[in-house]
């Protein structure tokens, strides 16, 4: 049997995180993309792609991805 496959999408504040609970807390298996996000955008590797693409101005003052500035140019450029 192949297992029931549920996404949880959302703006900001709709509760997403609170149905996942739920969801967990009847033995789910959750899977958060944020996070995971998150984790990748801190990634050498990935940094030094962001950085080879868009330039040193995706980089906050201590150097890590600022996902505000990588969603403006992201979202800018009709390529990307």
């Amino acid at each position: 049997m192949r297992p029931t496959v549920i996404g949880i999408m959302g703006g900001i504040a709709s509760g997403k995180t609170t149905v996942a609970g739920m969801l967990g807390s009847f033995g789910a298996k959750v899977i958060d993309a944020d996070k995971i996000g998150h984790s990748l955008l801190s990634a050498p590797e990935i940094k030094e792609k962001l950085v080879k693409r868009w330039g040193k101005d995706v980089l906050d003052k201590g150097g890590a991805v600022d996902r505000s500035k990588l969603s403006r140019l992201v979202f800018s450029d009709a390529k990307a």
